[in-house]
């Protein structure tokens, strides 16, 4: 099966080291959250700038 989503974090595709996503969808006027687990074995993920625009 193919996942039907793609991650940018400032700018790279982090889509191929995610090993959890989670989704919050709340009630109207509360925020929605997002939570993203990924793959860092080989220390090799830059982690993106506080504020970086995450995509999907």
């Amino acid at each position: 099966m193919t996942p039907a989503y793609s991650i940018m974090a400032g700018g790279t595709n982090i889509q191929g080291r995610v090993v959890s996503l989670e989704v919050a969808d709340t009630e109207a006027n509360k925020s929605d959250k997002a939570g993203i687990g990924i793959d860092d074995r080989n220390c090799e993920v830059v982690l993106p700038a506080k504020g970086a625009l995450l995509m999907s």
